[in-house]
């Protein structure tokens, strides 16, 4: 339910502007080159995520996406930067997306090797001090609509408690 999931994520973002930072709204042509330029295509309800919202933050959960004409010399939360950069530093896989961190030197990111009916990918934990050999790659989420619904849920949680 992907899209699903994510229009349901966008709902509650939308019900809790005052927790929401969000880049906003990205040109295709924009999401076009960078999924170029990081020689990948965006699953479904990734590409909506960042074509709707770019990158940002709701609460304390942050959310890894497109924001810059030049995500070379960008930084966090810039998901074209942190790929580029971990390919280049931590040797991480190039089927792997980073759209956002665990707070624990782990990331998450969106396995585009693997694809399903929808053209959705898993969204992986991955460390990227462990070998991709030792197991690391634990699926946390069927695609990323799911990822970011359930993010956005235990965001607005953790702030009402």
């Amino acid at each position: 339910m992907s899209l699903a999931d994510l229009y349901r994520a966008l709902e509650l973002i939308a019900a809790n502007p005052d927790q929401a930072d969000f880049a906003g709204p990205q040109p295709e042509t924009r999401v076009a080159q960078v999924q170029s330029l990081l020689q990948l295509k965006f699953p479904p309800s990734y590409l909506e995520f960042v074509t709707r919202l770019g990158c940002g933050n709701l609460g304390s959960a942050e959310f890894y996406g497109v924001v810059s004409d030049d995500p070379v010399n960008s930084s966090i939360p810039d998901g074209v930067w942190a790929t580029l950069t971990g390919r280049e530093d931590s040797g991480r896989p190039p089927q792997y997306l980073v759209v956002g961190e665990t707070g624990d030197g782990a990331e998450y990111v969106i396995d585009t090797s693997r694809r399903n009916d929808a053209d959705e990918c898993p969204v992986l934990e991955w460390w990227p001090s462990l070998p991709e050999a030792s197991g690391n790659g634990v699926i946390v989420a069927e695609d990323f609509g799911a990822y970011f619904l359930h993010e956005v849920e235990e965001a607005l949680a953790r702030e009402t408690k």
